[in-house]
């Protein structure tokens, strides 16, 4: 039989070693973007931060074909990057 030991702590109720953050959760952001041909518009939480034509083809681009649907690519490679709920609508 297994014993499980509890505390309650100013901070709220605990579970003996169990883990804790060092830091507080951010809150979860949305990002939405829409590329269609060489126009690009970004929002983060609702509010438009980018708005802008792209000059040529992105330095991502597999193929010289930019008007052809392709791979959708994803970089967190700069930090602990999370996504979820992606979804992808065609027009």
């Amino acid at each position: 039989m297994r014993r499980w030991r509890s505390t309650h702590t100013a901070a709220g109720p605990s579970t003996a070693g169990s883990r804790r953050r060092k830091t507080p959760r951010r809150p979860r952001e949305t990002l939405d973007i829409e590329f269609i041909g060489r126009e690009i518009e970004v929002k983060l939480n609702g509010k438009t931060i980018v708005k802008d034509v792209v000059a040529g083809i992105t330095g991502g681009a597999l193929s010289p074909w930019e008007g052809e649907p392709g791979p959708l690519m994803l970089q967190g490679d700069h930090g602990k990057v999370r996504f979820r709920n992606i979804e992808v609508k065609s027009r």
